[in-house]
Formats: structure tokens, C-alpha cells, sequence
């Protein structure tokens, strides 16, 4: 598999065995070359291994462009992220490029920094390479709107980040019921005094995951008839700095978390 970049230079590309190239080598058409490639069955078998022999020595590899042209897939997908440096967004890239690789397919990613036009560009040049499919990423879980640019018909997925704008699939975490089945868990385990380190309440990084975290783990306790004590809530800004901060004050309670 090969993944590239909307950002990246373009570059030079080699020379390339040609279809007629492999034609002239088995001494047939370029016609019936073509036809051993796209699998169909009226070439006999020994001229069929005979072609995909040569085809194999000779490194040729079909003209993706020219199956676009003909109405076949491309083998892209094209991936728009507005961080593709953050942790989450990487692990999912990293998580997306095995998937379309067992499948045959390619990436090509671009990074939107989270504006509108820069995402209309990409979306543009995804387009203009007829790309199969379009994959939207955020680096944090909120409603966003419908894409900045014109996709057809090319299948749209929204992952990280969801709308109410279009009917599309939209995969994300279920941050409430994360929270409630490890508040659950810890419950199960004879727990009583159980903590909650939230993100900003304001802010920037006052993001919708931390609210529905903590419903998760307010609707836990009431669900075990536990009445939630404020002083076991506390507010850290998502680094790990902030968490063992609001820990240390956990702790340092006259009741501290069990």
C-alpha cells in the first residue's frame, strides 16, 4: 500500500511499462493484455499465465488513472483531518491505513488545520483523482457541518466527529457509556468513593467528551443508589501534568477515593 499527502510536491514520475510493452513480449494484442488483467475468462490458460508471467518480470503495473477513466475505482480513499499530528487522530490513521490495505486500497491524506477553505482544496483535489471514498477526522468528538466542498456521490464517512446536516455514517467513542461501565466496574468491586478527574469546564478545551463522561459516571452511582460527593470531582485541562495534580489533591481529602 502506498499513502500519500495532498500537501506533499509532486514528483517526477519513471518511466513505466506500458500494456503495449507486455503485448509486444507475448506476442499478442494490448486488447488481450487487457483483458487477462480485468480477469476475463475467454483467454485461454496457458496464454493468461503465459501474460501475467511476463507482466510480473517485466514490473508492469495497470495505469490506475486510465481504470478511473474507464468507470472502475480508483483504489484511493482520501482521508481530511484537522490535526494529523494529535495522538488520537494518529492512532486512527495508523488504524485506517491497515484496514484499506488488506483491502487493495491507498490513502491520501490532507490536513485542513480546521478551515473551511483549506478543506474545500483538498476536497477539490480528492475529486479531481476520482477517489472512492471520503473519510472526514477530527482530532476531538463535536458536531461539525457538512464538507466545505462538492464530494457527488463518493461515499462520505465521518469519523471522530458527527452532523446532523447530512444522512451519513458517523463513527464515534460513546463517551457516556465508556464512563458508566468503568464506574460500574469499580462499584462491582465493593468501591464506594469513586473519583472523576474531568476536562476544562470553559474554555477551548472545554470539549463534549468530559460532559458526557461525567453523566456516565453521575448515572452509575445513582444506578447503585450512591449519592455523588462534589469533593471527588475534579477539574484537569487533559495532559498528564493536570491529571496527577487533581490526584494528588484527591488523595491529600480527609475521605479520599477507595
Amino acid at each position: 500500500m502506498t499513502t500519500g499527502s495532498l500537501d506533499a510536491p509532486p514528483r517526477q514520475a519513471p518511466s513505466r511499462v506500458t500494456i503495449r510493452d507486455v503485448a509486444k513480449a507475448a506476442g499478442v494484442s494490448p486488447s488481450t493484455v487487457s483483458r487477462v488483467m480485468n480477469g476475463s475468462p475467454q483467454i485461454p490458460q496457458a496464454t493468461r499465465e503465459r501474460i501475467l508471467d511476463l507482466a510480473q518480470r517485466l514490473s508492469y503495473r495497470p495505469n490506475a488513472f486510465a481504470r478511473t477513466l474507464r468507470g472502475q475505482r480508483s483504489g484511493i480513499i482520501g482521508v481530511l483531518t484537522d490535526d494529523n499530528e494529535g495522538v488520537f487522530a494518529n492512532a486512527m490513521l495508523r488504524g485506517l491505513e491497515r484496514v484499506v490495505a488488506d483491502q487493495g486500497y491507498s490513502l491520501f491524506l490532507g490536513n485542513t488545520l480546521g478551515e473551511a477553505e483549506r478543506e474545500r482544496r483538498h476536497i477539490r483535489a480528492l475529486m479531481d483523482r476520482q477517489v472512492d471514498g471520503l473519510i472526514l477526522l477530527d482530532s476531538v468528538v463535536a458536531r461539525r457541518s457538512a464538507p466545505s466542498g462538492d464530494i457527488g456521490q463518493t461515499p462520505l464517512v465521518f469519523l471522530y466527529c458527527y452532523t446532523s446536516a447530512l444522512p451519513v455514517p458517523c463513527v464515534i467513542p460513546d463517551d457516556r457509556g465508556g464512563a458508566l461501565l468503568a464506574v460500574g466496574h469499580l462499584i462491582s468491586l465493593g468501591r464506594r468513593r469513586i473519583a472523576y478527574i474531568s476536562g476544562p469546564r470553559s474554555g477551548p478545551l472545554a470539549w463534549e467528551a468530559s460532559l458526557l463522561r461525567q453523566e456516565g459516571y453521575l448515572a452509575a452511582l445513582r444506578q447503585a443508589g450512591l449519592v455523588a460527593d462534589p469533593s471527588l470531582i475534579e477539574e484537569g485541562d487533559w495532559t498528564e501534568g493536570s491529571g496527577f495534580r487533581a490526584a494528588q489533591r484527591l488523595f491529600a481529602l480527609d475521605q479520599p477515593p477507595d
